[in-house]
């Protein structure tokens, strides 16, 4: 993330052994740094390759499935619910241990404010939907950094439901904010529910390990998103950390999910469907996959079809540049699709995404009590609202935070320069991320020529 928002830095990643010599390093460091991350191991070379992956392909033994206790961390939010939900369809009488940090069971009737709580009632209602498909169900609360409140949830559900098979690790919270704004603190908290948690897990089960241990990450790991760096580090753990359970004999995998439809961090953030280099699930598909993994596990499994619509769309200097400067390469399949994709047509977009404003149509812009905006600002906000679908804007919004990523700043740099002649680079769009912003530094270029 350094490197994406940084003008002029480049990053290189070198893991090394200590056979590793001077040599070899040096040739490293002075060749062409692509992909960004490199492991040196006894001479060799090596690198993370993003390849397809027929999961339902593979052939698997009869009874690999866990069969015991389904413990879900985040269990109480939209996506643990909905895998909650699918187990008890797919699996007759699952035992399901359901942990949030927030409050307890919300069936408790005791509790005269669930009522009154639409988020708690929807909660009460599909606690109710799983037990109605013959699943036994308990909730727990914890906060899954908490090694201590962790060791009492796993003692509990051993007590109240039998043996822990299966740890469904779906807790997170998204990260927000560039690196040079962001304080230790918040970085601190964007980590714990993924990284300590998934450390914590391991810990309090140690005793008795689960048949199988899923992460739930994110395709920021794949290339990173401007803005999440502390997001982007949370999910790139879990893919290393299911490496290094599983190397110890504990079977992990961790499962980087494109942005959801419906639910999950993404849904509730507003991020608009199919915008970034994977397209987006639905539930239905994605949970049909989580079938799949369970089955068949493999490390890291990236869920999500890469979105050659959106990629045509995109500068293919650009984008090389881009894919230059990423951690991984491309499995030469996928590379000559990518590099193809200008060539294809952009798919339309599905009947039920939300449809953007033309071009030429009127943005309404907010954020200043007397109304006053300057013409670079309605340009910029005619852009914006194009590539992020929307017709209402604050100009001291940032527009990572509406959904932006790095394909959308790449459009956004050249529909800049096409319609507006100023030349601005990536760096730009990282930085200036709100229209105010971005605005008064596209006059500053102008008046100095």
């Amino acid at each position: 993330m350094i490197g994406q928002e940084h003008e002029g830095t480049e990053v290189l990643c070198l893991d090394v052994d200590e056979d590793t010599d001077a040599d070899t390093l040096c040739a490293e460091l002075l060749g062409p740094w692509s992909p960004t991350m490199i492991a040196l191991r006894r001479g060799g070379r090596h690198v993370t390759e993003l390849a397809p992956l027929h999961l339902r392909d593979r052939s698997h033994q009869e009874g690999e499935r866990p069969d015991g206790v389904h413990l879900i961390t985040g269990g109480l939010g939209g996506l643990g619910l909905a895998v909650a939900r699918h187990l008890s369809r797919t699996v007759p009488g699952i035992r399901l241990a359901l942990v949030s940090r927030g409050a307890p069971d919300p069936r408790d009737e005791r509790d005269e404010t669930a009522a009154e709580d639409p988020r708690r009632h929807r909660q009460v209602t599909a606690l109710r939907e799983l037990e109605d498909l013959g699943a036994r169900v308990r909730c727990y609360r914890a906060d899954v950094a908490d090694e201590a409140a962790m060791a009492d949830v796993v003692r509990a559900v051993r007590a109240d439901l039998g043996r822990i098979a299966c740890v469904i690790h779906a807790a997170g919270v998204a990260g927000d904010g560039f690196l040079f704004r962001k304080d230790a603190g918040t970085f601190r908290a964007t980590l714990a529910p993924k990284v300590l948690g998934a450390t914590v897990l391991d810990l309090v089960t140690a005793d008795d390990p689960p048949q199988l241990m899923v992460c739930f990450g994110s395709t920021t790991s794949v290339f990173g998103v401007a803005g999440q760096g502390d997001y982007t580090a949370a999910n790139t753990y879990l893919d290393h950390f299911a490496d290094h359970r599983t190397a110890l004999g504990r079977r992990t995998v961790t499962v980087d999910w494109t942005d959801w439809l419906d639910t999950g961090m993404a849904f509730d953030h507003g991020v608009r469907r199919d915008q970034g280099f994977f397209r987006s699930i639905s539930v239905e598909d994605g949970l049909g996959s989580l079938d799949e993994i369970l089955a068949a596990p493999r490390s890291p499994v990236v869920v999500g079809e890469i979105n050659y619509g959106m990629l045509g769309s995109v500068d293919p200097d650009l984008l090389a540049a881009q894919l230059r400067r990423a951690p991984l390469v491309l499995e030469e399949s996928v590379r000559q699709r990518v590099a193809g994709a200008g060539g294809e047509p952009r798919r339309a977009p599905a009947e039920d995404a939300p449809a953007g404003p033309a071009p030429d149509e009127g943005v309404t812009l907010l954020g200043r009590e007397d109304g006053g905006y300057s013409e670079t600002e309605h340009q910029v906000a005619r852009i914006w609202a194009r590539e992020l679908g929307l017709d209402r804007l604050n100009v001291h919004e940032s527009a990572f935070s509406l959904g932006g990523d790095s394909l959308v700043a790449l459009r956004m740099a050249q529909s800049i320069q096409k319609t507006m002649a100023v030349r601005v680079s990536m760096v730009d769009l990282f930085r200036y991320v709100t229209i105010a912003d971005l605005a008064a530094h596209l006059d500053s270029k102008k008046s100095h020529g």
